[in-house]
């Protein structure tokens, strides 16, 4: 019986490998062919949806719990982050026309990846600073995913048009706030067309502004490579809205 058992254990992690490399394998033919080749906006709004629906089921539980399924939840979180991307790429310094098609799926997926990056590392911090948890490391693959997310966010591109659809989107929150600071006792509307001009025309970084309140988190956590990651973004920032010379 036991050794029945061992053979079926090893069944059932078999067959589980399997799954997940044809899961794998499937979110990587919707972020590279489906969402690029889609016949509308719509099947790509629902593609973008379901790439983030599984990184959020990924991400369920606590500081302390593995993330479910890592190497599906990074691929699909992976394949958001280049679909927001995609556009920088084709239309690049040449002057390569892009399509609506192609330049709305550039701008959802970046409103969708850029906060679900965001989100990952700011509950990961939190599980960081909740007594509860204090004193207890996390689980490998969260820490793990939340490095991840932050590196996505740094070396995430978008071109001008996509940032300023993104600050478009966003009314409440840290990012808000991150435009408020910038220019206070103005609209809403005049801090979003500040930021695009002082961020968006100069380089690709703008989202990096979006994310300053849970990069200053990250210099206080306990992981290192966010620490690291965080200061050479906040680096960025500075350089792009003028105040780097600054000390």
């Amino acid at each position: 019986a036991e050794v029945h058992g061992d053979m079926m254990g090893g069944v059932h992690r078999w067959r589980a490998a399997e799954w997940e490399e044809q899961d794998v394998a499937l979110a990587k033919a919707v972020a590279m062919t489906l969402l690029p080749l889609a016949p509308s906006e719509e099947v790509q709004s629902q593609a973008i949806l379901l790439l983030d629906e599984v990184v959020g089921a990924g991400c369920q539980g606590g500081y302390s719990a593995d993330v479910g399924r890592p190497v599906l939840t990074g691929t699909c979180l992976d394949g958001l982050v280049a679909a927001a991307a995609n556009w920088g790429r084709r239309d690049s310094d040449s002057g390569q026309q892009v399509d609506d098609r192609e330049l709305f799926l550039a701008k959802s997926a970046a409103t969708v990846a850029v906060e679900r990056c965001r989100h990952i590392v700011d509950k990961y911090l939190e599980g960081e600073e909740t007594p509860q948890t204090r004193g207890r490391g996390p689980a490998a693959t969260r820490a793990e995913l939340a490095v991840s997310a932050l590196s996505m966010l740094e070396t995430l591109e978008l071109r001008p048009a996509v940032f300023t659809y993104l600050c478009a989107k966003l009314s409440d929150g840290d990012a808000a706030n991150a435009l408020a600071s910038l220019k206070p006792k103005n609209t809403l509307k005049d801090r979003r067309e500040r930021i695009a001009t002082l961020v968006g025309g100069k380089g690709k970084r703008g989202h990096m502004v979006l994310c300053f309140s849970t990069l200053c988190r990250c210099i206080t956590s306990q992981e290192e490579e966010l620490r690291q990651g965080a200061r050479r973004m906040l680096q960025s920032v500075a350089q792009d809205i003028g105040i780097a010379e600054f000390r």
